[in-house]
C-alpha cells in the first residue's frame, strides 16, 4: 500500500482544496468553501455520487429545486449524480466521490442555460 499524495486545486475564488486520487473506483477531496460555489449558477456531477462531511464551519447545500439543507460541523449529506447544487458558507468539507470524479463529467451552468436545455 502506498500513501496518496494530494494535489491542490482551485475551482473559483470561493472553492479550493486538495484532491486525493488513486487507481480506485472512488476519490477524496478536502475542500474549503468561502461564500457561494459556484458563485453564479449551479454545479452538477453527471456520474458520481458525492458523500460529503462538514469538517469545520457552517454553511448550506442548496439543490436547484429549492431544497436547502443547513450544515454544521459533523453533518453528512449525499449529493446524487445529476443533481444541480450550490454550496454556501464558511466551511471545510470532505467529499468522497464514487465513481471517482471526472472533470469531463462535471458541469457548472447558469440557470437560464439549464432551463433552455430542459425545454428541448
Amino acid at each position: 500500500m502506498n500513501k496518496i499524495v494530494g494535489e491542490s486545486f482551485e475551482n473559483s475564488k470561493t472553492c479550493h482544496g486538495m484532491a486525493f486520487v488513486a487507481d480506485a473506483p472512488l476519490d477524496l477531496a478536502e475542500i474549503v468553501i468561502t461564500g457561494r460555489y459556484p458563485e453564479d449558477g449551479w454545479a452538477k456531477n453527471r456520474e458520481s455520487h458525492e458523500m460529503v462531511r462538514v469538517l469545520r464551519g457552517v454553511g448550506s447545500l442548496t439543490l436547484r429545486n429549492s431544497e436547502v439543507t443547513g450544515l454544521v460541523e459533523g453533518d453528512v449529506v449525499h449529493v446524487l449524480p445529476g443533481d444541480w447544487f450550490a454550496w454556501d458558507g464558511d466551511m471545510t468539507i470532505l467529499i468522497a466521490c464514487s465513481p471517482a470524479s471526472d472533470p469531463e463529467k462535471y458541469e457548472v451552468k447558469m440557470d437560464d442555460q439549464i432551463k433552455k436545455e430542459e425545454a428541448l
